[in-house]
């Protein structure tokens, strides 16, 4: 469908849906936060088990409701799949799977496998035991491809689980939850992130932790920026990164003492507020360790965009202190991604300081000379994630585009070539071979994990957790457009009609959905917030428009808002 310029029902449409929030939703009210307690299959079986009988998956509701447009409790109901981890040999991907519980408002996190060997069976399995409350996450492999690290626990402590009998061990028993965390290549160190006062270790950030929620009387006292972000306070703690060794004895890994890495510095290392492990890397023969980190000491941090990526050397459990290799630039510098046994740093950077949607480009760090060249200066797109191929010839990129994230290869000319180009891709996860793993998801289905298949240029899929909702809700398939908008820029939109649309009827009331960042974009993917099939399936038309500034464009448009 083309446009020539912005139709006037979608402005009339706007101030519509902006007259409807205004009226008649309800205020939210606030619940005390209650702990629950992990039931695991065996504890299922007790008759005051107030969760007995409840399914884990959605196949007997879905059996039950039939044909429907979909709707609130789809939403809600649908599984949802973290991104998939390939184990060091390729033989398999581990990912984590949340299900929801809708009569009794419970969730349980676990861990799935799914085997990626020729002739190996088609189902994913699970890895780690099922219980309502359960939060396992963040998986990582050891070098043999013969256990699974993962976070876990009501307590969110490192445990273990071995892959051919599925033992559960706990490795660490900290006071404090781990928040991220990242194994060495080798299954030599691990590292791993906890909120923190800075100069305090772990025990005495318990205690005073535990000092502070003993007063009747609490405040906060700021005398810099942050004060606030979003909804969280900035109350002290940071998320320092730690190091600490890895042993084995009987198949069971124990830990050293963990190493905080920045000690008494009065900064976040991953960054707030969306950085997690991606912000980490270790070198493929595990002698050292880098991270990103902000420069939170100073106020300036409000307004700064100043991101640096620091290196830390590892020679027999021993750490060096971390040394910035990105100092020279003012804006961003993040995501290093160490060369398969070579020289190179691969990293996201930006050029403008102060600027929050300056595009991304892919650089190389040279660690024998310390130079750096920028892969992607005439490639006008802002790329968002970069890994390694397995042989280090190449680079693994993913980068929004026309409103959709692909995954493109990267060679170290800045050779840009296209792989997966349709919906929204995402973490894509090598293989010895070359092919990759990856999550994708588009407007009409959740996550889901796929096989990319380089030789053949084709993607199998390898997850099928959402089956049962897909088959049985009715849903609206999205229509994108272009029309000419200012400056005869071309711009980007998506129209959906309503579910069970009539042809001829032009009689609709229209949602017309503006994104925010303001940097952002309507792409083809799933999303849990502003999910246009919610609106068609209560009779609306939906519109959606990429206007000038959004992100999947080029930077000149981008530079417009």
């Amino acid at each position: 469908m083309q446009r020539s310029s912005t139709p006037s029902w979608l402005l009339a449409a706007a101030l519509l849906l902006v007259a409807l929030l205004l009226v008649g939703l309800p205020a939210a009210s606030a619940k005390p936060y209650q702990a629950r307690t992990l039931m695991r299959f065996d504890e299922d079986k007790r008759g005051d088990n107030p969760y007995e009988g409840q399914p884990t998956q959605n196949a007997e509701y879905y059996a039950d409701v039939g044909a429907h447009p979909f709707n609130a409790s789809d939403l809600v109901r649908a599984d949802r799949l973290g991104d998939g981890v390939v184990a060091p040999d390729g033989s398999a991907v581990v990912f984590s799977r949340r299900v929801w519980n809708y009569e009794r408002n419970v969730s349980s996190t676990t861990l799935w496998m799914r085997a990626l060997s020729s002739g190996s069976s088609s189902a994913a399995v699970p890895l780690t035991p099922f219980a309502w409350g359960a939060s396992d996450n963040s998986p990582c492999w050891s070098k043999d491809s013969g256990v699974v690290f993962y976070l876990g626990g009501d307590d969110q402590q490192l445990y273990q689980v071995n892959v051919g009998s599925l033992a559960v061990n706990k490795i660490t028993s900290f006071p404090l939850a781990i928040d991220t965390m990242l194994c060495s290549p080798h299954t030599t160190t691990i590292a791993f992130s906890m909120k923190i006062y800075p100069g305090l270790s772990i025990d005495e950030t318990n205690e005073r932790n535990e000092a502070w929620q003993a007063q009747s009387t609490r405040a906060y006292t700021f005398d810099k920026l942050y004060v606030r972000h979003w909804d969280t306070w900035f109350e002290g703690r940071r998320n320092h990164p730690f190091l600490a060794s890895l042993s084995k004895s009987n198949g069971v890994y124990s830990l050293s003492t963990p190493v905080d890495l920045i000690k008494d510095v009065d900064a976040d290392a991953p960054t707030l507020p969306y950085g997690g492990s991606e912000e980490w890397s270790f070198s493929s023969n595990d002698d050292e360790f880098s991270f990103t980190r902000r420069y939170d000491e100073s106020p300036a941090v409000a307004w700064q965009t100043n991101l640096d990526i620091f290196t830390v050397q590892i020679t027999n459990g021993q750490y060096s202190d971390p040394s910035p290799i990105t100092a020279a630039n003012r804006a961003t510098d993040t995501q290093p991604q160490y060369q398969p046994d070579g020289l190179l740093i691969a990293y996201l950077t930006t050029k403008i300081p102060g600027y929050e949607a300056d595009k991304y480009r892919v650089a190389l760090y040279n660690r024998g000379d310390g130079s750096r060249v920028i892969l992607t200066e005439e490639w006008d797109r802002s790329v968002g994630s970069v890994d390694w191929s397995p042989d280090g010839s190449r680079l693994i990129v993913t980068a929004l585009e026309s409103a959709r994230n692909k995954i493109f290869s990267l060679d170290l000319k800045g050779v840009v070539t296209p792989l997966v180009v349709e919906h929204g891709n995402a973490a894509p996860s090598m293989l010895p071979d070359g092919s990759f793993t990856y999550s994708q998801s588009s407007m009409n289905y959740p996550s889901t994990i796929f096989l990319y298949n380089p030789k053949s240029n084709t993607s199998t899929q390898l997850t099928h957790f959402n089956a049962d909702l897909l088959a049985t809700s009715k849903m609206s398939q999205p229509q994108e457009f272009w029309f000419s908008g200012a400056k005869g820029d071309r711009i980007h939109g998506w129209f959906l009609y309503p579910v069970d649309y009539q042809q001829g009827d032009t009689n609709l009331p229209v949602a017309y959905l503006i994104h925010g960042g303001p940097q952002g974009s309507w792409s083809d993917d799933w999303s849990y917030r502003w999910n246009p099939q919610i609106y068609a399936a209560n009779g609306m038309a939906v519109a959606m428009i990429d206007f000038h500034g959004s992100e999947g464009t080029s930077t000149e448009q981008r530079w417009l808002l």
